[in-house]
């Protein structure tokens, strides 16, 4: 796959419909507020997330170990990689589905099992189904789906993750666009303990700026994300 470079030149005051970012700006009481809280000495040393952890924690309901703030979703996508796959596994993704994708699975020298869609747009579920096997390592699944706005119903989605979880693959569900989807397979993380679940803080939530995202799985993938991670990351 062949990425575009660099581009030198701001996209500041333009309507940007290219990378699904927010299109409406933060409100000035609500950086105002932002501002007055940080420290100048904040500026000079490295993050303390543990506050954010705490916050998140209490806002999903889910204990602290089963969380791993991220930079952004790119960053839990590309822990999975690292954590579960090797050359020549498989990994199961949409096909079309958000580029970095592509771009992990050639860096890491994966095959990719592209699930397509049938004549009416749905998602080809018995295709997706059948190409879970023992040579799969990952499965990665945007739900929903960019750029084709597609969604996986919740049911056949456990449906997935009980197959996977019998032959001892990973399930990563992308809800980057939770928000507009009224279902979701949080929860689940819970009782799988080969699922994985990424939100950013990027899109709906407007913050794309600040690389803000973070994954939930079982205490034992969480661990196993953190020993790859970058030490010291933006948040």
């Amino acid at each position: 796959m062949n990425r575009f470079p660099m581009v030198n030149e701001s996209r500041l005051g333009y309507i940007r419909a290219d990378k699904n970012e927010g299109m409406s700006d933060w409100g000035k009481k609500a950086l105002d507020s932002i501002y007055r809280s940080i420290l100048p000495e904040e500026f000079s040393m490295y993050p303390e997330p543990w506050r954010l952890y705490k916050k998140l924690a209490g806002y999903l309901g889910i204990p602290e170990e089963r969380i791993l703030l991220t930079n952004g979703s790119d960053g839990g996508i590309k822990s999975a990689f690292e954590v579960f796959v090797e050359p020549g596994d498989s990994v199961v993704v949409f096909d079309p589905t958000y580029a970095m994708y592509d771009v992990y699975i050639q860096m890491f020298g994966a095959k990719k099992i592209g699930i397509g869609y049938k004549e009416d747009f749905t998602v080809d579920k018995k295709k997706l189904m059948s190409s879970v096997s023992k040579k799969t390592k990952l499965i990665a699944l945007a739900n929903p789906n960019s750029p084709t706005g597609t969604v996986l119903e919740p049911d056949f989605l456990r449906d997935v993750i009980r197959k996977a979880n019998r032959l001892g693959i990973a399930v990563l569900i992308d809800e980057a666009y939770f928000h507009f989807y009224p279902h979701t397979v949080l929860k689940e993380a819970r009782h799988f303990n080969n699922l994985i679940v990424l939100r950013t803080f990027s899109k709906a939530l407007g913050a794309a700026s600040i690389r803000l995202g973070y994954a939930v799985a079982c205490p034992e993938i969480i661990q196993a994300f953190f020993k790859v991670r970058p030490m010291y990351e933006a948040h």
